[in-house]
């Protein structure tokens, strides 16, 4: 086994002489079920082997997990924010397999024009989140490619919005006036992704989407909510 649960072969032990052959001759994993069919007293219902997908790249002890995404995030009442890039930094919990720990930071900006002016807007979202490897705990997931890297996550995140207006007379286009305003506010923040970790690689593709609904009177006058979609890779460290 790998030390991500990942069957590589079988040994086999000879009762006699305690002796048991080299990695180099143990049988591969899509030959298991062929050699124990030939077995004495094999019982196909009793022993069943699974594959575990190698998309579910849940974190070892010791392990750390680095994203590099671009994320674009939608602010209702003025629209989607230029792409940017967010890093994401995960490791797993204490004796745990399922949940992972992870802090990740979006930076990302603005500036929408329109006749008598324009509106800049800045939006900075560093999160903490507690990721649950939705996919790697469920054995009908984890035994797909694909859907083994399903995660879905909660946390928190400190919302820092600076929104910027200008609004000039059309009559006099240099006669502008200048309104600015800042929003600090806490965000509960939902995400549901997944992560697809490349055959003998330790990186792969990841991809996820993000609510957040921004707490405070001010926050809720302004823009009351925020959602984002990122996508990229993410590569594993020992």
């Amino acid at each position: 086994m790998t030390d991500r649960s990942e069957l590589l072969g079988i040994d086999q032990t000879d009762e006699k002489t305690s002796t048991t052959n080299s990695v180099a001759t143990a049988t591969s994993w899509c030959s298991v079920e062929e050699w124990l069919s030939a077995q004495p007293g094999y019982d196909k219902k009793m022993i069943q082997l699974r594959r575990r997908a190698r998309s579910a790249p849940t974190l070892r002890p010791g392990n750390v997990e680095v994203s590099a995404e671009s994320t674009t995030i939608y602010v209702p009442q003025f629209g989607w924010l230029t792409d940017a890039p967010r890093i994401r930094v995960a490791t797993t919990f204490p004796n745990s397999t399922t949940f992972d720990l992870a802090f990740d930071f979006t930076f990302s900006k603005k500036t929408k024009n329109f006749a008598s002016g324009n509106e800049a807007l800045s939006v900075t979202v560093p999160a903490v989140m507690a990721e649950f490897n939705l996919g790697s705990a469920i054995p009908v997931t984890r035994r797909n490619q694909y859907l083994g890297g399903l995660y879905l996550s909660g946390g928190v995140a400190p919302i820092f919005l600076q929104d910027t207006l200008t609004a000039c007379s059309v009559k006099s286009p240099t006669a502008c006036s200048v309104q600015s305003g800042s929003v600090h506010a806490w965000s509960p923040v939902f995400d549901a992704g997944w992560r697809y970790r490349l055959k003998g690689r330790p990186w792969g593709l990841s991809a996820s989407y993000r609510e957040g609904v921004m707490l405070g009177n001010d926050a809720q006058s302004l823009y009351p909510r925020f959602r984002s979609a990122s996508g990229g890779l993410f590569v594993l460290f020992h």
